[in-house]
């Protein structure tokens, strides 16, 4: 049970994280994006860092024009604080939390997975509807390539996290 209660944890955070849709698997071999192991262990689990730079990225690969500024800085406001959510609910979520949840009655446990579970598919909605918002001022070519940056980033992700767990 506790190997599926992680499980569905990592997979709601996954699909939150793959609704930002902005990692291009290919820009991960570019050398400046070289780092230590420590740096790029810190890096993966830091919402707010991640979150910045695949907004960097995706704003240079997007090639925004005057009149969507306005729509791409509320974007990025709106990543920016739910990548702030994440960070809080990771610390919440810090082994000592984790612990306490092993100790209590498995009725109890269940319960408070179920509202992690419906705080993040709030979460994900909110996402949705902050990314839209935005993605109806691109152009048809920007399109293209948001939904490009969304489908890899959430491949990438999962693959990235089941490479990981079976080390």
């Amino acid at each position: 049970m506790k190997c599926s209660v992680r499980t569905a944890c990592l997979v709601i955070a996954g699909i939150v994280v793959a609704g930002i849709g902005y990692v291009n698997a290919a820009d991960f071999g570019s050398p400046g994006l070289m780092r230590s192991a420590h740096a790029q262990h810190q890096t993966m689990h830091n919402p707010l860092i991640v979150t910045q730079e695949h907004l960097d990225k995706l704003g240079a690969k997007l090639k925004l024009n005057p009149s969507q500024q306005d729509a791409w800085k509320a974007f990025s406001a709106a990543m920016i604080s739910h990548a702030q959510v994440r960070a809080q609910e990771m610390e919440k979520r810090a082994p000592s939390a984790r612990d306490r949840l092993e100790d209590i009655a498995t009725p109890d446990r269940m319960a408070e997975m179920a509202a992690r579970m419906r705080s993040g598919a709030d979460q994900m909605s909110k996402l949705a509807d902050d990314t839209k918002i935005f993605y109806d001022q691109l152009g048809p070519e920007q399109k293209t390539i948001f939904d490009l940056y969304a489908r890899n980033a959430w491949h990438t992700r999962a693959h990235d996290r089941m490479r990981g767990r079976m080390h």
